[in-house]
């Protein structure tokens, strides 16, 4: 039971000093005063609040904007450097095959006229009979 006699006391002791700080904030001139005082103290504090988050907000979203500018910069370059790679790696491929096929097509007039001097040298020896 002096459990329960503590509760109600502390109960009626919130009571009491809630019902007086409301009496004195509504009532008295000084309690009115104080009252507006922080009324417009709350008003202030909630006009720079709501600044601040503006402000927080502009910058987030500039920073954002700047990570994908940064971002957008960075893939364009690669893609640069990329395709340079890719056309230097083709020109190289381009030149073997053109070196491969010259160098073929000069092993191929090289037999042709081997092949032509030893057929002359052929007929010249049927047309003169000698082995």
């Amino acid at each position: 039971m002096s459990k329960n006699n503590g509760n109600i006391w502390a109960l009626a002791f919130g009571v009491a000093v809630g019902g007086a700080t409301a009496y004195y904030l509504t009532q008295t001139k000084e309690g009115k005063k104080m009252a507006k005082k922080a009324k417009k103290k709350y008003k202030q504090l909630e006009k720079e609040a709501r600044t601040k988050l503006e402000e927080n907000a502009d910058m987030l979203a500039n920073k954002a904007t700047e990570a994908v500018s940064t971002t957008k910069q960075m893939i364009d370059e690669t893609a640069t450097v990329v395709n340079k790679k890719v056309d230097n790696l083709t020109n190289k491929a381009e030149n073997v095959v053109e070196d491969t096929k010259s160098s073929f097509d000069k092993g191929v007039e090289q037999a042709q006229r081997n092949l032509a001097d030893k057929t002359r040298k052929i007929e010249r020896v049927l047309q003169n009979g000698k082995a």
